[in-house]
């Protein structure tokens, strides 16, 4: 099961697909994507953030009444491999 999005991922779809009906969108990157979209939502004041504040809000209601018994278990993690000197 998903986790529900929250605004920024929100945000970020958003952007990314108004981005992709201009003729010649501005990066295919992720990492760049990512990046450029964090500055644009860094800039935003709270007014302009609180529309995917409260549309994160509503789909994790949504999200709650779908999956009730829903908890984040998120996996322990594996130690990483011991570089050799």
């Amino acid at each position: 099961i998903a986790r529900p999005p929250n605004a920024f991922i929100i945000f970020r779809s958003d952007f990314w697909a108004a981005e992709k009906l201009k003729p010649q969108p501005v990066e295919r990157n992720n990492a760049d994507i990512s990046r450029i979209v964090g500055h644009c939502w860094n800039s935003m004041d709270a007014a302009q953030k609180k529309v995917y504040y409260d549309r994160a809000a509503q789909l994790r209601e949504m999200h709650m009444l779908k999956y009730p018994d829903y908890r984040l278990k998120p996996a322990a993690r594996r130690p990483r491999a011991q570089k050799m000197k």
